[in-house]
């Protein structure tokens, strides 16, 4: 099922998600997250390993919908197993997320989503110790899932923070 824009509740309405990166911290967890709330994800991720593990956890009966809205398990995970290419794309979110907006205005809302300061491994390379005044991904994924679910056509091209 396509993405759609509803109400701004993002109740009732299932929705397809992309999220690069998803196969641990932050991606991982908004994709169990929104995969728990009845939507599809669609991800990619530079660990095959990791991936096999999430697609696992997706279809686990804990995963699962309680609504009636449940996205029966639909969801497309790619390895993209190149640094580069990656990279570049997470410096050209941004960007590409305001062109696409501005060529699919109407009943999508495409953003750019920075997740603030969240406890990853990541942040723990820079801040040691400090990162842990911080939430994690767990504790992260339910506000920007909330977030997301909440978003409709008037914020179409925004660059949002959680």
């Amino acid at each position: 099922m396509p993405a759609t824009v509803g109400n701004g509740m993002g109740l009732g309405v299932q929705r397809t998600v992309l999220i690069t990166g998803v196969s641990r911290g932050l991606g991982r967890a908004l994709g169990l997250e929104l995969a728990k709330r009845g939507h599809s994800i669609i991800g990619c991720s530079r660990s095959q390993d990791k991936l096999n593990s999430l697609q696992a956890d997706l279809h686990s009966p804990s995963s699962a919908s309680s609504s009636s809205s449940s996205s029966d398990g639909h969801h497309l995970l790619m390895n993209v197993d190149v640094v580069a290419p990656y990279c570049a794309s997470k410096w050209a979110v941004e960007g590409l997320s305001r062109s696409v907006a501005k060529e699919l205005s109407g009943s999508v809302a495409i953003i750019a989503l920075s997740p603030g300061m969240v406890h990853t491994e990541m942040l723990e390379s820079c801040f040691g110790s400090s990162a842990n005044v911080y939430p994690t991904p767990d504790e992260w994924a339910p506000r920007a899932a909330t977030m997301i679910l909440n978003l409709t056509a008037a914020d179409n091209g925004a660059s949002l923070t959680v």
